[in-house]
C-alpha cells in the first residue's frame, strides 16, 4: 500500500502532464494559481497557452451568465460577481485569447466553451479589460443527484480522480486498469466536456475512503453516444475493492462537437420550468406541506437562497408566503438564528424591496443579483408562514395550479358555486395568460411539458374563457356558471406553466385585485376584513376595509377605540371586539390601493353598523397606510343568544346581504317571498341597523330543508322598524311555501341610520318611554326576574327617536343605595346585592352604556333619575362593567298606606293600570274629569317627573276590584294623588264602570328631573290623622289619671282610703313609645317657624362606611339557578330568628330596609316593681334582631351575594 505522500506526488505528476487541455480554466491572483481560489483573474487554456478573456464594456461585454458558467466549470454553483482588471485587485496576467463570450442561449452550460466566443480579440481590448470573477463558495456537487459525477484532487477542474454519487454517498470506482475510452468519454460528457484525453489508474489510500463502486458494474455498457453515466451503470451499490487503484481522467472541450451535458441533462430530479418557483427547505429536505423553512427561489435555471442583509423585511416575508399559497408570514429569520440547517445553495437575491405586502410573488419586487460580499450561507433567509392558505377562503373566480411540486405550474382549477373545478384543455393562450397574471406571473409557456393525473371528483366549469390579453382576472373573461360543463372529460383538463420573464416588465397584480372583484357587489357602508392581500367574510381579524364609492380604510386618528371596534365587529355579526390595532404594529399587511380614508370615527356604543357613528372622509390620504385600523373580533356571533323576532342575513358576500332568517319558537327559519315588498325588506334592514333596501331578490339561496319557514305575506308599514311589528312569530312552519321561495335581501346605508331597539321591544307591544327599566339574563327578558342585568331606556338624547336601551357602568361611585333605588323602580322593596358583568352570570349585553357616576343621596328614592347621574361615560367603561342587581322578592307596595298608588299589568314598570290603596284594599280610578294635572300628580308620587300619556292602554280592573276615586280635581303643583282627593269611606261614591279605569305611562326625560319623594312621602295625611287621634286618646287618659290620683291622694290624707295601687304594676311598663321611630323634619329657621306640613322620613341602613368595600368582593358568584335566584349557599350567613318584640313597631312598611335599633331612640325602660332604682335602658338589639317574620336581614356588602332568608 502506498503512502499518502506517494499518492500526492503521482497526482501532481499526472496533473502537470495531462491537465492542461483545451478549454481548461483557472483563477490567478497576482500571477499565482491555486485550485482553492474562489475569485481571481479568469484564464482559459487555448492553443496550448493560458490566456485572459476580454471584457471590454462596449465592444466585448462580459455577462453574469458567462461568469456563472465559468464558476460551474470550476466546480462552484455560480458567480457572485464579475469585474475588469481596471476595477479589481487581482493584478494583470497573460494576454487575452478569447473575446465576445455570450452564454445567453445556453445559460445551463457546464463548460465555458459551450457558449459562443471569438478567438479574434478586439483591438480595443487592453490588459485593464481582462475579466475577473468571484464565485460563490458553494460547490456544485453539494446538492447531488443519483449517478452524479465529480473529479477530485486534480490540479485543474477538468481532471481528477473519478467519484460517483450512489445510494446517498460519494464513492470511487474499483478498477485494476484504466477505464475504457467509451466510459471515460461518457464521464467527461456528463461533466460538460466533449471527450477524455487520458484515462489511467492510480493508487489510492482506500483506508481513508471505504465507499467504492464495482468496476464490473459499468464496464462495457457505455457507447460513444452516451452522455450520462446512469445509462451505463447496472449496479450502483457500495463494495470493497480490496486495494484496487482508482481511475483518473482528464477531459477537454472540442468545438467540433456539441454532444455534451447541460446542467440538468443527467439529473433525473424534477425542476421547474422558468423563473418563478419557490420552496421551503428544512435541513436539506423540502415538501409542499412545509409552512416554515429556508427560502429557495428558482432563478436562472437553478435553485438559490435569499440573503437577509440590507433590506429584507416583514413585507417581503409576506410576499414570499403569498407565493407559497399562504395568507401571510408570522415571522422571518436567517440561518445563523434558525434551526433549518445550513444549505449549500448560493444566494441569488439580495436587497429585496417590495412596494406592497399584497404582491403575489417575490419577483414582482425589486431585487439585486449582485450579491453583497458579506452574504454567506449563514445569512440565508427563512420564513414561517401562517398555516392558513388562500384556498381556505375561496371566492368565485379564484384560481389555483394543482398537481405539481411547484407553485408556478399545475392543472388549472377555478372555484365556482362553492366548488373547485377544471377547464378544458381547449383553453386559448389568452386564457392561460390571464390565469398566470391573476397568480402574479407576467408570462407563460405556450406548450406544457407537464403530465399531471386527471381528477374525476371535481366538475368541469369552463370549456374555454373569453379573455383578451389585457385581462388580469378570470372574472374579467367569464362569470362563474351555476352548473358544470360537459364539453370535455376530466382527462382533458388544461395545464399551465407560468413564469416571470426577466426581460418584461413586472405586473402590479395583488391578492385582492381579483378577490374584491369577485367578493360581490359592495354597497355604501359594506365592510370586510383583509389580511396580507386576501379578504374574506369569514375572517374574525384583519385590516378593516369599508366601501364608500370604492374600497378604503379607517384611520386610527383621532378617536378610534374599543367602542368603534365593537361597532365594526357587530356589523360583521360578531358580538364585539377583543382588541384593535393598526398597520404599523399589527401583521395584516397594508392595503396600498385604498382610494380614501375614513377618519374621526366616533361611536357612542351599541351601534350595529359602523356608519351609525359619526365619521369624516379624507380623499387626500392624509393618514398614512401605517395608521390603518385592524380589529380582532370575538368568534361568537350576535345571534348566538337570539330573541323572539331577531333577524339575520346568512350566506351573503357581505354582512349587509344574505338569506333573510327570523328566530321564532326557539329556532331559526326563513321568510317566504309571497307578497314580500321593499317596505318589508326595509323593515328587516332597519332592524339590522341599515336604512335602505337595495334588493329583495338579489339571488336565490334556499334554506336548509330542515328549517321552518316562519313568515309569509309579511305586511309591514313605513313606520315599522322591527319585523315582528308586521307579523308576530308563529308556532308552526308555513306550509304554503317551499325553500325555493326564501327571501334574499341586500341592505344599504344613506346618511346616518338609527340604532335598532328591536331586541327588547320585540318582547313588548308597547313602545318604551324614558324611565322604562328591565332586568335581562343572557339577553332574555322576563317580568318575573328579580335579578339580572339592568337595562334602561331613554337617557342619552333629547330627541325621542334617538333614545335607546342601555346599561349602567359600575365605575366611579356605584354603591348599595343605588341598587336599592333601582329595585324600588322595579317595584321591589330593595336590593340584596349588586354585581357587574365581569363577575356575574347574566351574560354580556351589547347595548350602549347610558349612565355613569350614579350617586343616590337616599336609598329611599323611587326612581333612578332622582339621583345624580352622568351621561358622559367614562372611557374605561366596557361591557364587563355593566351593573346587575338582585332584588328582594317582596314588592314595595306590600305594606301600603291609604292613598298609596301603583301601576299594574303594564309591559314596563312606568306604565300600566292606575291603582290606589284605600280602606285596606287596592282599587282603580275612574277617568271622569281625569286630567293632565292628575296624571302628573300620580307620576310625581311614583318618582317620575311627568307623564307621557294616559287613558291609552287596554287595561281594566277585575269586576271584584273597587273603583275608589272619581271626578278628581288636581292642581298643577300637586305631587300626591291624595292632594287631589282623599280616600272615600266606601267605593260607592262613583258612577263608573271598569272600562273607564285610568291607565298611565310615566316618564323622566332627564336625570334629576323629577321630585324627590320616597314611598312614604304621600302618607303624611293619613299618618297625621292617626297621630292626632293617638295624641287625643293619650291626653284623655292622662287627664283622667291625674284627676283620679288627686282625689285618691286627698282621701288618703284624710285617712279615708288606703292606696289601692300600691302593689299594682304599671300597665304601660312594657309598652313601647309609639313615636320613637318617627322623626319630625321641620325646616330650620332663625325666626319663629310657621307651622308647616311635616314629612316623615324612615331611616334606612346607611351606605357602608368608607372603610368598607363599595362594590361586591371580586370572587366568582354562585352558579345560576334556573329555578330561582339568588342561590342558597351553606357559607352564606343567616340572620338569627327572633320572636316578635313585646312592644309594637310603628310606620315601617314591609320590605323596607331597617336601621340599627339604636336609631329609634331610647328603648322602653324596665324596672323591678319593688326596686327603688331608676329605670335602666334595655340594651340595643344586635344586627338581625327585631325583624318582621319573612323579611330579609340587613345587607352585608362583605358577603358578595344575597343572604339566605
Amino acid at each position: 500500500m502506498m503512502s499518502l505522500s506517494l499518492c500526492s506526488f503521482l497526482l501532481l505528476f499526472v496533473s502537470l502532464v495531462y491537465g492542461q487541455e483545451r478549454g481548461s480554466l483557472r483563477l490567478i491572483r497576482f500571477g499565482q494559481y491555486s485550485s482553492s481560489h474562489t475569485s481571481g483573474r479568469l484564464q482559459v487554456y487555448y492553443n496550448d497557452n493560458w490566456g485572459s478573456i476580454c471584457g471590454h464594456p462596449s465592444s466585448s461585454p462580459f455577462s453574469v451568465e458567462a461568469a456563472t458558467v465559468a464558476c460551474r466549470q470550476l466546480g462552484y454553483q455560480g458567480a457572485r460577481s464579475f469585474s475588469r482588471a481596471a476595477g479589481d485587485t487581482y493584478g494583470t496576467g497573460a494576454a487575452a485569447v478569447i473575446d465576445d463570450i455570450n452564454c445567453a442561449s445556453v445559460p445551463q452550460a457546464l463548460v465555458l466553451f459551450r457558449c459562443s466566443f471569438s478567438t479574434y480579440v478586439d483591438l480595443a481590448c487592453t490588459a485593464s479589460d481582462d475579466v475577473g470573477i468571484e464565485c460563490f463558495p458553494n460547490r456544485i456537487w453539494s446538492n447531488p443527484f443519483p449517478k452524479m459525477v465529480r473529479l477530485q484532487d486534480g490540479i485543474y477542474s477538468n481532471e481528477g480522480r473519478v467519484e460517483v454519487y450512489c445510494s446517498g454517498q460519494w464513492g470511487t470506482i474499483c478498477s485494476q486498469t484504466a477505464l475504457s475510452t467509451a466510459i471515460a468519454d461518457t464521464l467527461c460528457r456528463q461533466l460538460g466536456y466533449t471527450s477524455s484525453t487520458n484515462s489511467t489508474a492510480i493508487p489510492y489510500n482506500i483506508t481513508t475512503d471505504s465507499n467504492h463502486i464495482a468496476h464490473g458494474g459499468i464496464a462495457g455498457t457505455c457507447s460513444s453516444s452516451q452522455v450520462c453515466l446512469r445509462n451505463c451503470i447496472n449496479n450502483c451499490s457500495p463494495t470493497t475493492c480490496g486495494g484496487y487503484p482508482t481511475p483518473y481522467i482528464t477531459c477537454e472541450y472540442s468545438t467540433s462537437s456539441t454532444t455534451t451535458s447541460l446542467l440538468r441533462t443527467c439529473d433525473t430530479g424534477t425542476y421547474p420550468r422558468g423563473d418563478g418557483a419557490i420552496r421551503l427547505v428544512q435541513n436539506n429536505q423540502t415538501s409542499p406541506s412545509y409552512t416554515s423553512g429556508r427560502v429557495q427561489v428558482y432563478y436562472n435555471n437553478d435553485w438559490g437562497s435569499i440573503c437577509f442583509r440590507s433590506t429584507f423585511s416583514d413585507t417581503v416575508a409576506n410576499v414570499i408566503c403569498h407565493q407559497l399559497g399562504f395568507t401571510h408570514a408570522l415571522s422571518w429569520s436567517y440561518a445563523s438564528n434558525d434551526s433549518f440547517g445550513i444549505d449549500s445553495y448560493k444566494p441569488v437575491f439580495d436587497d429585496i424591496q417590495c412596494s406592497s405586502g399584497q404582491l403575489l410573488n417575490v419577483q414582482q419586487c425589486s431585487y439585486s443579483t449582485d450579491i453583497n460580499f458579506e452574504c454567506t450561507d449563514r445569512d440565508d433567509v427563512s420564513v414561517t408562514c401562517s398555516p392558513t392558505r388562500y384556498e381556505d377562503t375561496p371566492f368565485d373566480g379564484m384560481v389555483r395550479l394543482n398537481g405539481s411540486d411547484f407553485t408556478n405550474e399545475g392543472r388549472i382549477e377555478v372555484y365556482c358555486s362553492g366548488q373547485w373545478g377544471v377547464i378544458c384543455n381547449t383553453l386559448a393562450s389568452s386564457g392561460i395568460r390571464t390565469i398566470c397574471r391573476q397568480l402574479g406571473f407576467n408570462d407563460y409557456f405556450s406548450s406544457s411539458t407537464l403530465s399531471i393525473p386527471s381528477t374525476s371528483v371535481v366538475p368541469v366549469w369552463f370549456s374555454s374563457l373569453s379573455c383578451s390579453y389585457s385581462y388580469n382576472c378570470v372574472s374579467d373573461c367569464s362569470s362563474c356558471p351555476s352548473s358544470p360543463s360537459f364539453a370535455c372529460s376530466h382527462d382533458s383538463a388544461a395545464i399551465a406553466q407560468c413564469y416571470n420573464d426577466r426581460s418584461a416588465s413586472t405586473i402590479s397584480q395583488s391578492v385582492e385585485t381579483c378577490q374584491l372583484t369577485q367578493t360581490g357587489t359592495a354597497t355604501h357602508g359594506s365592510i370586510i376584513l383583509y389580511r396580507n392581500g386576501t379578504v374574506s367574510n369569514r375572517f374574525t381579524s384583519g385590516r378593516v376595509l369599508i366601501y364608500i364609492t370604492a374600497w378604503g380604510t379607517i384611520c386610527r386618528y383621532a378617536s378610534f377605540g374599543s367602542t368603534e371596534a365593537d361597532a365594526v365587529c357587530r356589523q360583521l355579526t360578531y358580538t364585539g371586539a377583543s382588541e384593535w390595532s393598526y398597520s404599523q404594529i399589527d401583521n395584516f399587511g397594508t392595503y396600498a390601493t385604498r382610494s380614501y380614508v375614513l377618519i374621526d370615527v366616533d361611536c357612542s356604543g351599541g351601534e350595529d353598523v359602523l356608519l351609525q357613528c359619526s365619521t369624516s372622509v379624507l380623499t387626500n390620504i392624509a393618514c398614512s397606510d401605517q395608521t390603518d385600523v385592524s380589529v380582532t373580533c370575538y368568534e361568537t356571533r350576535i345571534w348566538n343568544n337570539p330573541y323572539n323576532g331577531m333577524v339575520r342575513l346568512v350566506n351573503g358576500d357581505f354582512s349587509n346581504e344574505g338569506r333573510l332568517e327570523v328566530y321564532c319558537s326557539g329556532q331559526w327559519g326563513t321568510v317566504c317571498d309571497n307578497s314580500f315588498s321593499s317596505t318589508d325588506g326595509l323593515t328587516a334592514c332597519e332592524q339590522l341597523g341599515y336604512n335602505r333596501i337595495i334588493s329583495t331578490d338579489y339571488k336565490s339561496d334556499p334554506g336548509n330543508a330542515s328549517q321552518p319557514i316562519w313568515l309569509t305575506n309579511v305586511a309591514c308599514t313605513s313606520s315599522d322598524t322591527c319585523l315582528t311589528q308586521c307579523n308576530s312569530c308563529p308556532t308552526a312552519s308555513v306550509s304554503s311555501c317551499s325553500h325555493s321561495e326564501d327571501v334574499y335581501i341586500r341592505c344599504g346605508i344613506s346618511g346616518t341610520p338609527q340604532i335598532s331597539s328591536c331586541r327588547y321591544t320585540s318582547s313588548f307591544t308597547e313602545s318604551p318611554q324614558s324611565g322604562a327599566i328591565i332586568l335581562t339574563r343572557n339577553n332574555e327578558y322576563s317580568p318575573s326576574f328579580t335579578s339580572g342585568r339592568v337595562v334602561m331606556y331613554g337617557i342619552g338624547s333629547s330627541t325621542a327617536s334617538n333614545r335607546r336601551w342601555g346599561n349602567i357602568c359600575r365605575l366611579s361611585v356605584f354603591q348599595q343605595a343605588n341598587a336599592d333605588v333601582i329595585c324600588h323602580q322595579l317595584t321591589f322593596s330593595g336590593a340584596s346585592s349588586f354585581s357587574y358583568a365581569e363577575l356575574d352570570l347574566f351574560g354580556t349585553d351589547q347595548s350602549i352604556t347610558l349612565l355613569d357616576d350614579v350617586s343616590c343621596s337616599s336609598s329611599e328614592y323611587l326612581m333612578l333619575f332622582q339621583c345624580s347621574v352622568d351621561t358622559v361615560i367614562n372611557s374605561l367603561c366596557t361591557n364587563d362593567d355593566d351593573i346587575s342587581v338582585t332584588c328582594y322578592s317582596t314588592r314595595i307596595w306590600n305594606d301600603p298606606f291609604n292613598g298609596a298608588v301603583r301601576l299594574s299589568n303594564g309591559e314596563y314598570v312606568n306604565s300600566g293600570l292606575l291603582e290606589v290603596y284605600c280602606n285596606g284594599e287596592w282599587g282603580t280610578v275612574c277617568d271622569d274629569s281625569f286630567s293632565s294635572s292628575a296624571a302628573t300628580a300620580v307620576c310625581r308620587q311614583l318618582g317620575y317627573s311627568s307623564f307621557y300619556r294616559f287613558e291609552h292602554l287596554e287595561l281594566v280592573g277585575t269586576s271584584s276590584t273597587p273603583i275608589w276615586l272619581d271626578d278628581l280635581s288636581c292642581s298643577t303643583g300637586d305631587s300626591c294623588l291624595s292632594d287631589c282627593q282623599r280616600c272615600p269611606g266606601s267605593s260607592d261614591n262613583h258612577n263608573c264602570v271598569h272600562s273607564e279605569d285610568v291607565t298611565i305611562t310615566c316618564t323622566s326625560t332627564t336625570p334629576s328631573g323629577s321630585s324627590n319623594p320616597n314611598y312614604r312621602t304621600c302618607s303624611y295625611i293619613n299618618t297625621g290623622a292617626i297621630i292626632g287621634g293617638t295624641i287625643g286618646s293619650v291626653a284623655g287618659v292622662v287627664i283622667i289619671s291625674i284627676l283620679v290620683f288627686l282625689v285618691l291622694r286627698d282621701k288618703h290624707k284624710k285617712g279615708q282610703l288606703h292606696n289601692p295601687f300600691r302593689n299594682v304594676r304599671n300597665p304601660f311598663r312594657n309598652v313601647r313609645n309609639p313615636f320613637r321611630s318617627i322623626r319630625w323634619n321641620v325646616p330650620q329657621s332663625t325666626t319663629t317657624p310657621t307651622p308647616a306640613r311635616a314629612t316623615i322620613e324612615l331611616e334606612t341602613i346607611p351606605a357602608p362606611p368608607t372603610n368598607q368595600p363599595q362594590e361586591p368582593t371580586r370572587q366568582p358568584p354562585p352558579s345560576y339557578n334556573p329555578n330561582g335566584y339568588p342561590p342558597v349557599s351553606e357559607q352564606i350567613p343567616t340572620a338569627p330568628q327572633q320572636e316578635p318584640l313585646p312592644y309594637p313597631t310603628v310606620g315601617i312598611g314591609a320590605g323596607l330596609a331597617y336601621p340599627p335599633p339604636t336609631q329609634f331612640g331610647f328603648n322602653p325602660p324596665t324596672t323591678d316593681p319593688d326596686s327603688k332604682s331608676p329605670p335602666v335602658d334595655v340594651p340595643a338589639a344586635s344586627d338581625g334582631e327585631g325583624l318582621r317574620k319573612g323579611e330579609p336581614p340587613p345587607y352585608d356588602p362583605s358577603w358578595g351575594y344575597p343572604p339566605t332568608y
